[in-house]
């Protein structure tokens, strides 16, 4: 599992080796595709409401939006939630319910690729 678009996921594809792209609907992206500062504006994002919609924009469109407010495309097979972030339970709860509304399918990484 390698953060979507680096460039570790088409070298280690090239070599192979089964590679599953993960997006982070709790965590700011920059501008770059690259994961914002966690104690920059927008590195964390704490709220449940905000973090579902993140995860379904990831999961449904493939497209999340930066710090800065620009939209990056990202293709992702799974969403990251920080379980060490504060508030992680609830952020959880919310994206699965979240998913689910939007009809996501749940699956194991086995059936992914």
């Amino acid at each position: 599992m390698l953060a979507a678009g680096c460039r570790g996921l088409s070298v280690a594809a090239s070599c192979g080796v089964r590679v599953v792209a993960e997006g982070f609907c709790d965590r700011g992206y920059s501008p770059d595709g690259s994961l914002a500062e966690r104690s920059g504006p927008g590195g964390m994002v704490s709220d449940p409401a905000e973090a579902a919609a993140r995860a379904v924009s990831l999961a449904v469109v493939g497209e999340v939006t930066a710090v800065d407010g620009s939209v990056l495309a990202l293709d992702c097979d799974t969403v990251c939630i920080h379980g060490d972030a504060p508030g992680a339970l609830a952020v959880a709860g919310a994206v699965r319910e979240a998913l689910d509304a939007a009809g996501v399918v749940l699956a194991p990484f086995a059936t992914l690729r």
